[in-house]
């Protein structure tokens, strides 16, 4: 397995967790710029870090894909991980590890679990202007 991305802990956290064989890996998290030019067996992560990049970062996933693989046989599954750092890398490396690689599998979409995320706490002994009354915020 090969694998190309820019240099960060979660890179580094995801590249150990893979174990395919005879695959290269290309994580965009971080840089949208690498360049893969003609590889078989590819797959592509691209990280869609906030709600108004979602349809610009699809289009540069597919278009990366068909710059390199719309005249070849070549196989390449891109996977969209919606807010990356919300998302274990266990999670992305376990899909990688165990998708079905003898269908045509074009791209899947991760999402970060919701319970996760506290999007907003509504209690009203932790809303802002009822600590500043408090005195817990300044």
């Amino acid at each position: 397995m090969s694998f190309i991305g820019k240099q960060s802990d979660y890179n580094n956290r995801l590249e150990k967790l893979i174990t395919l064989d005879n695959y290269t890996i290309v994580s965009y998290i971080g840089d949208l710029s690498i360049d893969t030019g003609d590889i078989d067996n590819l797959v592509q992560i691209f990280s869609i870090d906030k709600t108004e990049d979602y349809y610009i970062t699809l289009q540069k996933g597919l278009d990366k894909t068909l710059d390199n693989y719309v005249h070849t046989t070549n196989s390449c599954t891109n996977i969209f991980v919606y807010m990356h750092e919300y998302v274990d890398p266990c999670t992305i490396a376990d899909i990688i590890n165990t998708f079905d690689k003898e269908s045509l599998v074009d791209c899947i979409y991760v999402y970060p679990k919701v319970g996760d995320l506290i999007v907003r706490d509504n209690t009203l002994e932790n809303l802002p202007w009822q600590k500043k009354i408090n005195g817990i915020l300044s």
